[in-house]
């Protein structure tokens, strides 16, 4: 069966006292994030639609070889996840 990956995304706001946003920490991510998701979900299915569709991004995944061995688009993808996240933690150590 054909499968398909789709990218969403879902906006919320950080107040923080730098023009260019360089003092948002982690903690402020999660806790803006976690605010807008329970601002959503008090509105019901309707805003979250509204809130993360339509994708902006599609692909066709590729099927799981027989022998278990991943696609090397998922490997392409780990790996720029794991440098987000590396360029998250440098920039919240630097401060």
């Amino acid at each position: 069966m054909t499968q398909y990956n789709h990218a969403l995304s879902l906006a919320f706001e950080v107040i923080s006292n730098d023009e260019e946003g360089e003092d948002i920490t982690i903690p402020m991510l999660k806790a803006a994030l976690q605010k807008r998701v329970e601002n959503i979900d008090s509105g019901g299915d309707l805003e979250w639609e509204q809130a993360c569709l339509p994708p902006w991004d599609t692909y066709e995944m590729e099927a799981k070889a027989p022998d278990g061995e991943v696609p090397a688009t998922t490997w392409a993808v780990w790996a720029w996840q794991a440098y987000r996240d590396k360029q998250l933690v440098e920039r919240t150590e630097d401060k």
